[in-house]
């Protein structure tokens, strides 16, 4: 194990998710806020963390974390061409409530089970 402090190693995030512990997903590589991005930059940044991640843990990226919670709809063509099957990105609803086979899978609300209660909700065991 190479964990240093609160940092990982691609063989730990693959042993992982080998395990089914987890599944890891893009958050982009320079971590940019897509409301300020041109299309090419877009898909650059998107196309790139891809390949990285997929190259190092060996299984398709499928979801994408908008950085800063900045959802860009002008997105969401790029996140289907590169074949991401949905995005997240922090209050897009009320309720936060999402199903299987949504309607809008690029903008789907993302769930923080350690922020501000007041803004997001928590996750219990019950």
């Amino acid at each position: 194990m190479c964990n240093k402090g609160n940092l990982f190693c691609w063989s730990e995030l693959k042993s992982w998710s080998d395990e089914g512990l987890i599944s890891v997903e893009s958050h982009g590589i320079w971590h940019l806020d897509y409301n300020d991005l041109d299309t090419q930059t877009q898909k650059q940044d998107l196309s790139l963390s891809k390949e990285v991640i997929e190259a190092n843990i060996g299984k398709p990226v499928l979801g994408f974390a908008f950085p800063f919670d900045a959802v860009n709809p002008q997105t969401y063509g790029i996140l289907k061409s590169l074949g991401y099957q949905f995005a997240v990105g922090g209050f897009t609803r009320n309720d936060r409530s999402m199903l299987r086979w949504d309607d809008e899978p690029y903008n789907l609300p993302r769930v923080y089970p350690y922020s501000n209660p007041d803004l997001y909700p928590g996750l219990s065991s019950s």
